[in-house]
Formats: C-alpha cells, structure tokens, sequence
C-alpha cells in the first residue's frame, strides 16, 4: 500500500516561495525583493588611456596621407615652379629669378627652365635675385645667353638685385639685366679669370712610381697641362692663352651690357677702356661699384621690385603681385630609389674616375678671397 503524503495546509507555503495571491485574476505576481542588484561600472582609466593612443594613431595616419600625397605631388613636378612671394594685382605679375650658389650647371638648367616657363605665361618684368661668388666659364657664359634672349624676345625690364655677394661669374649673367640694384653691404667685381690646377710629379717620385705617356707623332701638344710632370714654360703659356681667351669674353659682355644705361631718368655710358681698367680680377664694395659704374643703386630686394614696377609701367597707386620661381623639391620616386648601390664604392673605376677629373683643369670666372 502506498502512503500519500498529506498536503500542507493551504495556508502554509514554503517560505522559499513568494506567497500567491489574487488567484484567478490577471495580476502579476510579486517579483522577489532579494534578486542582486546590476551596476554599470564607468570604463576606467587604462581605457581612457588606450582611446587615447586610438585617436592619436588616427590623427597621426590622416596628416601621413596628407604629406604622402604632397611628396608623390612634388615626385612628379616636371621642373620650376612660382611661389608666392608678395600678395598683389594679378595682372602686374613680377617674378624673381633666383641665382644662388655655385654657378654650374645645375644653375644653368633651373634657369633655363624657369625663362621656358615664364615664355609661356610671360610677367611683367623679372628680378634676378644674385647671392653667388661665380662659377665656371662654360655654365656662366651658357646662363648669360639664356637671360640676354629672352630678354630680346620678350622686350620685358630685368633687373638685377645683388645680394651679400655677386661677383666674376655671377655678373657675367647680370649683365644683360636692364639696371642693377646691390645691397649697401655687398660685394661685386672680381671680373676675370682663373684655372686652378696641381701636379703629383712629387708624389710619384716618394712612392717610387713613374708614369708613361706616350702621344702619337703628330699630337705633339696632346700632353700639355698633364698633371704627372712639371710644367714647362710652354704648358704656362697654354693656359694663359686660354684664360685671356675668356676674359676677353667677359670683357665683352660687362661692355655690351653696361655702355649704355638709363636709370632714374639719367642715362650712364661705360666706354670699353673703362671696363677693362675695372677688369683686374678686383673685389668691390657697393659703394664702389657705384662710383665705377658696375650698379646702378644701392637697395634691397624691395627696391628692386620698385624699380621694376617702375620700367614695367605699372602704375604706383597699384601693388605688383611677385612670385619667386622654385626648383622642385626631391620628391618620392627619388626617395624609394635611394639605395646601398647609389653610395660610392673605392673601386678601380671609381679611383680612375677622380683622378680623371682632378687632372682636367677647369676655367672658372670665380672670385677669390682666400
């Protein structure tokens, strides 16, 4: 026989149990009062932190994309570009022209480029901005006709505005220039020439090592300045017959460009003689130079735009608006091509090399304060 509990009371409930009540109506029961209560705690600080990093991460790669983009942007300039210079009406356009440096032929080529930009969208007037000591012959002699025709061709005002120094070579280029403006502190001159050359004939003798040149007969003056023997009497007069070759050069182009100048409504003569009493290889002052005759003013950049606003014909109630042209800069094509192989190796080829070069000796319209 199986005993049947008998059911609790039905007063009594378990006390684990909510009590029910309002059987056989539609009320919810009671939910119990002991179910733990949920927080939601705030992030703490090592999560801040982390945000932090995040966002500077993503901030970071925005402004990389940016400058990416501008390399890859330079990467593909194909040469000189203008930058502004001074804000003003955009039809009265003045341009700088910046000669900077050794006058090589680096120079030549950004010139060169810069005048083939500016035929296409010719300005007013162009200032060359000189702040150089010369360089060699060829390269200076090749930027002079760069500047003299386009000059011609475009019958616009050049002006020349010397910066601390801007001598031998770097007048020769300024020659053609319409006027010439130098700073109360710079140096001009030097016009003349010079080769600068040495010989190891002494070394090969300490190291025991004779050198054999032979020419073929009739090339009876193919070893002329060659740098393993002394120099003779006839190699010296070699190479001041070449040197005089190029400074009668100079002194044709400082002549031709400076015979005749209207400046400030008064016209200077420069007679042939004079230049060449002037052409002794000597380093003026500025104020020196404008007593000879090689400057036209003593000025800063500034007054040089003035003057040419002034033979450009804009009107003094209207402000230029200048540009300076720009070489491009190293963009990113030639970053990714730097590499170990670009870095000089002491080979056999690359020793032939300089001794190749420091054998040749190069004429150069450069000054010299040493």
């Amino acid at each position: 026989m199986t005993n049947n509990p008998t059911p609790p009371p039905a007063g009594d409930q378990p006390s684990s149990r909510p009590p029910i009540s309002g059987l056989g109506t539609n009320t919810p029961p009671t939910p119990p009062s002991n179910i733990p209560q949920v927080i939601i705690q705030p992030p703490k600080e090592g999560g801040k932190f982390i945000n932090r990093i995040v966002k500077s991460l993503l901030i970071f790669s925005i402004f990389l994309n940016f400058y990416m983009g501008w390399i890859i942007y330079a990467s593909i300039q194909s040469g000189p570009y203008e930058k502004l210079y001074l804000e003003g009406s955009q039809s009265n356009r003045i341009v700088i022209l910046p000669i900077s440096g050794t006058v090589d032929y680096d120079m030549y080529d950004f010139v060169r480029k810069s005048l083939e930009q500016l035929a296409k969208d010719k300005p007013k007037a162009i200032v060359l901005r000189v702040n150089s000591g010369g360089g060699y012959v060829n390269a200076s002699d090749q930027i002079w006709h760069q500047i003299a025709k386009f000059k011609e061709e475009h019958k616009i005002p050049i002006i020349a505005s010397f910066a601390g120094v801007a001598a031998s070579g770097a007048y020769y280029v300024s020659a053609p220039a319409d006027a010439i403006v130098i700073e109360r502190t710079g140096l001009t001159g030097s016009i003349g020439v010079i080769a600068q050359a040495f010989t190891v004939d002494g070394l090969m003798t300490k190291i025991g090592v004779t050198p054999k040149i032979v020419t073929s007969t009739d090339s009876v003056d193919k070893d002329e300045l060659s740098m393993f023997r002394e120099w003779t009497p006839k190699d010296y007069e070699f190479i001041t017959h070449i040197l005089d070759n190029a400074y009668e050069q100079f002194v044709s182009v400082v002549y031709e460009g400076r015979k005749s100048i209207t400046f400030d409504g008064k016209t200077r003569t420069l007679t042939e003689e004079q230049v060449r009493e002037l052409a002794t290889g000597k380093v003026y002052t500025a104020t020196e130079a404008l007593e000879n005759g090689l400057v036209d003013e003593i000025g800063y950049l500034d007054r040089a735009i003035e003057v040419a606003a002034t033979q450009a014909q804009i009107p003094s109630t209207i402000k230029p608006h200048v540009t300076q042209m720009t070489a491009p800069k190293a963009g990113l094509l030639s970053v990714l091509g730097a590499s170990s192989q670009n870095l000089p190796t002491m080979d056999s080829d690359r020793v032939r090399s300089w001794v190749t070069e420091m054998s040749q000796v190069r004429l150069a319209y450069q000054m010299q304060l040493d």
